[in-house]
This record gives structure tokens, C-alpha cells and sequence, in this order.
């Protein structure tokens, strides 16, 4: 579907639920840069995915693309961080965590909690390790931030 196209619907559909629920909206955007794009749309709640991007489409780091993010008018949550990415050799859901606590991010979620199966497109993400994560939020339990 074409943006020009997605707008209008999806501005109905958070109207609607401005109107007719009591929770807060937000849209799941694929990627980061897309954020903006979304701006017309009232959410009351910014969300993007990160995945670390490899091949012929690199984006920058997440640091970095979080730190072009500033004026942003919602708070910002990312909605999938991998638990591991073995593709990315830099990468590790620690550090992606604390770049998400060091920006100020309302909070963050991981992909996957539970293994993925073998014909799952997902499989070499696997599955968050809960020692590893709850030895990070150890160091972080003095924040308002989610994980």
C-alpha cells in the first residue's frame, strides 16, 4: 500500500480509538527513519523496530540514529529489538538496551521470548537469556525505563 494511500486509514483508526477507548495509540514502524512520517497521525506513543542492518542497505548504528531523532514530540519506545543477531558481529541486546536507556527511550521490547520454531523465519534470533537480561536491568532498576 502506498503511503498517500495509508495515511487517511490510518488516521481513522486512531481516531477511533481516541474516541472510543481508553489507551494509548501507536503505530509500529518498520524502521526508524520512517518515524516522521507518521507525524500527521496524533499517536500518542512513537514505535519503531531495530534490527542491525546488513548487506547493500546498511543504516547507521543505533546510537546514531537514535541521536538524529532529536524534537521529537512523543515519547519513543522500540517495539523489537533482537534478543541476537548473529549476523552483526557488534551487535548484542545488552548494549542495544543501554543505547536505548542512555537516549532517553521510554522503553524497549525484545523479539523473541519464546524459541522459534525451526521453520521460522526468525530462528538464528533465538530467544532472550532472562539471567542476561535481568543482570542488565540490575544496573539500570533506578530508571522509569521499561523493558
Amino acid at each position: 500500500m502506498r503511503l498517500v494511500d495509508f495515511l487517511p486509514f490510518a488516521h481513522k483508526i486512531v481516531q477511533s480509538v481516541h474516541e472510543f477507548a481508553a489507551v494509548p495509540v501507536t503505530l509500529g514502524s518498520a524502521r526508524l527513519s520512517w518515524l516522521r512520517a507518521w507525524s500527521v497521525l496524533d499517536l500518542d506513543i512513537l514505535q519503531a523496530h531495530y534490527y542491525p542492518s546488513i548487506g547493500i542497505h546498511r543504516e547507521p548504528a543505533l546510537h546514531r540514529q537514535l541521536h538524529s531523532l532529536t524534537g521529537l514530540e512523543k515519547p519513543l519506545w522500540l517495539g523489537e529489538l533482537p534478543a541476537h543477531f548473529p549476523s552483526s558481529k557488534s551487535y548484542s541486546l545488552e548494549k542495544a538496551l543501554t543505547v536505548c536507556h542512555d537516549a532517553g527511550l521510554c522503553g524497549a521490547a525484545v523479539w523473541r521470548w519464546i524459541t522459534p520454531t525451526s521453520e521460522g523465519t526468525d530462528i538464528e534470533i533465538g530467544t532472550v537469556s532472562p539471567n542476561a537480561l535481568q543482570s542488565w536491568l540490575a544496573t539500570k532498576r533506578d530508571s522509569a525505563f521499561r523493558v
